[in-house]
């Protein structure tokens, strides 16, 4: 299964108080900043701050990315749609979640803001083959270009926001 085919639409499972050690960890890391990098979850701790760094400057928030590694899917029952379920009920905040945890990369965001699912789709079919760092990068552009633009509810996915193809910052 592609991780494409592993995004999910809205925050629609019902929330859950305690899921497991690592997804906790990311529950509690996130409710203090925008990107939490776990050991194996793909993401290195100087990339999580570059990514800090991009929301901000892009004005991409409120955005919240945890890159998990694969043992928070069974956590959340085996679900990895699950796990932004119960980050974004544990953290209690309105924003865009995006969740890395192993192979599966799922991302969301409440009501009145871009629709997540499609810009995580693109951001993921043209930066897969550059690693976890470039996806989550030209996600968090995307989320940016589609928030300066008004744009809420469904974004189309075709081409690049930044309209060369490249993500800029790796």
């Amino acid at each position: 299964m592609t991780l494409r085919a592993l995004l999910v639409a809205f925050f629609a499972l019902p929330g859950v108080a305690w899921a497991g050690p690592v997804v906790d960890r990311a529950a509690a890391c996130l409710r203090t900043t925008s990107v939490c990098a776990q050991e194996g979850g793909g993401l290195a701790r100087s990339d999580a701050r570059a990514l800090r760094q991009q929301i901000v400057r892009l004005g991409a928030g409120p955005m919240f990315i945890a890159a998990l590694p694969a043992s928070a899917v069974d956590e959340a029952d085996g679900s990895p749609g699950r796990i932004l379920t119960i980050l974004h009920d544990e953290v209690g905040r309105r924003g865009t979640y995006a969740v890395v945890a192993g192979p599966s990369f799922r991302a969301a965001a409440t009501p009145g803001l871009p629709h997540a699912v499609p810009l995580a789709e693109a951001a993921y079919n043209a930066r897969s083959g550059r690693g976890v760092k470039a996806v989550l990068s030209d996600f968090v552009r995307r989320v940016s270009q589609a928030r300066q633009s008004g744009v809420t509810g469904f974004v189309p996915t075709g081409g690049s926001p930044g309209g060369d193809g490249d993500s800029g910052d790796g």
